[in-house]
């Protein structure tokens, strides 16, 4: 089996004409409270994104060696995206239900998560929150 080097890991930042995700409006229900969000991000990120990405979200986790791509550095989100954290489109593309769903021009290498956190807790309301917990822990590590 080959892998692309971003095959487990890379947030791919594009642009997605959707509805928010994580608006006021959306309400996750089964997120932690904003204090907590991030230390709930943080786990999330150690156990399913730290392998490719870093403990510090910087690309450089223990398997890059074996990848084809370097992950991206996810440090750095808001300052590729003119000062902006793109968290509706990040969770888009990490709430993709399969990689033919990634809209023409979208890095499809890494991982598709959504099916797998629906499949953990069963709940597709807790996906959405886990994922949430996820970007509001990547939009804590930015620096600009």
């Amino acid at each position: 089996m080959t892998l692309s080097r971003a095959s487990g890991c890379a947030i791919a930042v594009a642009v997605l004409w959707t509805a928010p995700i994580f608006g006021a409006d959306a309400g996750s229900p089964n997120a932690a409270p904003a204090g907590d969000a991030i230390t709930a991000g943080r786990s999330t990120f150690q156990q399913f994104c730290a392998a490719c990405h870093g403990r510090d979200g910087r690309g450089n986790g223990p398997i890059v060696q074996f990848l084809l791509r370097d992950p991206a550095d996810l440090t750095h989100i808001r300052a590729r995206n003119m000062g902006v954290f793109p968290k509706d489109t990040l969770g888009s593309i990490l709430l993709a239900p399969s990689r033919n769903a990634a809209p023409e021009g979208v890095p499809t290498q890494m991982m598709i998560w959504g099916p797998i956190f629906q499949s953990m807790d069963n709940d597709r309301r807790r996906a959405l929150a886990r994922v949430e917990e996820l970007l509001t822990f990547l939009e804590s590590i930015q620096e600009e």
